[in-house]
């Protein structure tokens, strides 16, 4: 993200890749549920790390929405596993 700073525009960028919690649990603070797009990328979708802190952004999206049907307007998968990705939400 260094490197577009040039080209910054409104949308904040955040990217989370550790398991261990307190970095999704930061990130997610400084976030809104209603404004905010998720892009989950792994090639299996079972990769641990990815999949840890996809599960833990959707739960705290689910908290705000209250319905899963929204999950597919706040998410995007970049996956070759589609019946993983459709499994998600």
């Amino acid at each position: 993200t260094e490197a577009l700073r040039p080209y910054k525009n409104h949308l904040n960028m955040h990217f989370v890749s550790n398991v261990d919690g307190t970095h999704i649990a930061e990130v997610l603070k400084k976030v809104n549920p209603e404004t905010t797009l998720f892009l989950v990328a792994s090639k299996t979708f079972t990769t641990q790390e990815t999949m840890t802190n996809a599960h833990s952004a959707r739960d705290w999206f689910l908290k705000a929405a209250g319905d899963e049907k929204h999950v597919a307007k706040h998410f995007a998968a970049l996956s070759t596993n589609a019946k993983a990705v459709g499994e998600f939400g």
